[in-house]
């Protein structure tokens, strides 16, 4: 009899690892150089050229904001980079605008070599979202990959849930084949001082 549960739970484990990669999707960019692996729950709405810039888009299904009106959303872009810029001119360039508003407020704003980590809470309407944004730059790519969900009631445990899903996009982040440095991004934890 042990025998027999010891096979069930090895099967179990063995059936779980080869359905994961089936649970998230790898999407390419670039002609490669720009990869970012999405959770299978994340549906695409839009992948391509778009103009001069490549992109992929999502809608994030959670359960927090089902009735809402309002949207959890990611992107990834990928723009030439003619002026060959570095990340904290791209970055500030992007955020300038969103970043001058009275109900914006930086959280985190980390800088290691080629990327940069705002998180960032501001205002649509009456609607307060939380904003995660990495920034990549090369001698001739500029890469933004922003999530954002708005902060509503978090019930059964929603806050983990889109926390873990945002973690997980970021830290698969690879552009040229080099992630960002660090571990996860966002917690669940209170920022200390």
């Amino acid at each position: 009899m042990r025998v027999f549960r010891a096979l069930c739970v090895l099967l179990g484990v063995m059936l779980l690892c080869w359905a994961a990669p089936v649970l998230a999707a790898e999407h390419s960019l670039v002609q490669g150089r720009v990869k970012v692996t999405a959770p299978g729950s994340w549906v695409v709405l839009e992948e391509g050229a778009q103009g001069a810039a490549e992109l992929v888009g999502f809608y994030i299904p959670f359960a927090s904001a089902e009735g809402s009106r309002d949207d959890a959303n990611a992107i990834v872009t990928v723009n030439t980079n003619p002026r060959a810029i570095d990340v904290t001119a791209y970055s500030s360039l992007v955020l300038r605008d969103f970043l001058s508003l009275p109900s914006s407020v930086v959280l985190s704003d980390v800088t290691e070599g080629m990327w940069r980590t705002v998180v960032w809470n501001g205002r649509q309407g009456t609607t307060s979202y939380m904003v995660v944004d990495r920034f990549a730059a090369t001698p001739d790519l500029l890469i933004l990959c922003r999530i954002s969900w708005p902060v509503v009631d978090m019930i059964d445990g929603g806050m983990a849930e889109i926390i873990d899903q945002a973690n997980f996009v970021l830290t698969s982040l690879r552009v040229d084949g080099e992630t960002a440095p660090g571990g996860p991004v966002l917690s669940l934890e209170p920022l200390s001082e």
